[in-house]
């Protein structure tokens, strides 16, 4: 697929020890090669997806990323790229022999596309549909997104349903919700083994099932995903939200629009919503406190995390981690330690397009 001059765009640097029973996941980067050459490189090796415009003004360098990871019938990527232009015409169609639905979730950026007379802009949150065989003209910023290449005969059954939301951006609760699915999919790949594939796939459709064209029974198949993505969301909720004073049942029902029971019933194996907040608010005072990072008084780092009664404080960390906040401070525990990530391959075989190609 590649030119001499840019036959090592995609690669990396040589594997460490892989875990074989992890998903095979591939790594395509150009941050190796020299500015000059990074966006001709890039530019061929996205070549099966879309076409690339560098945007006027820009320099050469062009430093871009993916991640991919082969689920057999699918195929599941997160990209960094820098802003350019996308574009793909009736002659690159022709040329492609590829014809999979892109489910494209925006972590950061914007992409904008025109089709069908349509400008929709796609930014963090939101869902864009594209197929690989219809026209594409558009921009996109520097971007992170998720995307799953879905084969039609996967989905064969609402081939009717996906097309009709084509180069649209869905914004709404369902569209947001599969977005979210994918962002807790990109967080698990990378611990999943060649065991869980078929978990993945069947939850995948069913998501796609149930958010692209929704009735009661396919809202009911999916609902072990559709659970365990909200969960995903309200815990993310929680974090981003520890210090806020108004944290509590009803922000975090506004924010995923979702009912008071319903969110009780996604909490009940974690002890219960109200008590899931207070123990990552008294996670984080703990952080504050043995890492020496924050010397104010330990009311003051009580206060913030909307501990108000001292007493109250200090007797539910004790509690949470059998010593008291003041032992905590003196004893300066370490931080826990981080799990690895997993190790990286590029030399699973072939280019991006031979891996979509395989799918089906």
């Amino acid at each position: 697929m590649f030119s001499a001059t840019h036959s090592q765009a995609v690669s990396a640097p040589p594997p460490e020890i892989l875990d074989p029973t992890l998903i095979p996941q591939h790594h395509y980067s150009n941050h190796h090669l020299p500015p000059s050459l990074q966006f001709e490189a890039w530019r061929e090796m996205a070549r099966p997806v879309m076409e690339l415009a560098v945007p006027e003004g820009t320099k050469g360098e062009f430093a871009a990323d993916i991640r991919a990871w082969d689920l057999g019938r699918i195929a599941f990527t997160r990209s960094t790229t820098p802003a350019c232009g996308i574009y793909r015409n009736e002659r690159s169609i022709r040329g492609s022999s590829l014809d999979h639905w892109c489910f494209v979730a925006v972590k950061s950026g914007t992409i904008e596309t025109t089709g069908k007379g349509v400008t929709s802009v796609s930014g963090p949150g939101s869902l864009l549909v594209k197929s690989l065989h219809t026209p594409l003209d558009g921009v996109m910023e520097s971007t992170t997104s998720l995307c799953v290449f879905v084969p039609r005969d996967f989905c064969r059954e609402r081939v009717a349903a996906i097309d009709a939301v084509e180069g649209k951006v869905l914004s709404s609760g369902l569209g947001r919700l599969l977005a979210s699915y994918l962002i807790s999919l990109d967080r698990q790949l990378r611990w999943l083994s060649s065991d869980d594939l078929p978990g993945v796939l069947a939850a995948t459709q069913s998501m796609i099932d149930a958010c692209i064209a929704p009735t009661a029974d396919r809202i009911a198949a999916a609902l072990t995903p559709i659970n365990a993505t909200l969960l995903e969301r309200a815990r993310e909720t929680v974090q981003n939200n520890l210090m806020s004073p108004t944290l509590g049942v009803d922000s975090i029902c506004r924010e995923l629009g979702i009912s008071r029971s319903r969110l009780y019933r996604l909490f009940e194996d974690l002890g219960g919503v109200v008590h899931y907040i207070r123990s990552r608010r008294l996670l984080d005072a703990h952080r504050a406190l043995s890492g020496g990072i924050d010397n104010r008084p330990i009311v003051e780092i009580a206060a913030e995390r909307d501990f108000l009664d001292p007493a109250d404080f200090s007797r539910a960390f004790k509690r949470e981690f059998g010593y008291s906040p003041r032992e905590a401070r003196l004893q300066k525990r370490p931080p826990s330690p981080h799990l690895p990530e997993a190790t990286l391959s590029s030399e699973r075989g072939g280019s991006l397009g031979d891996l979509l190609l395989r799918l089906g």
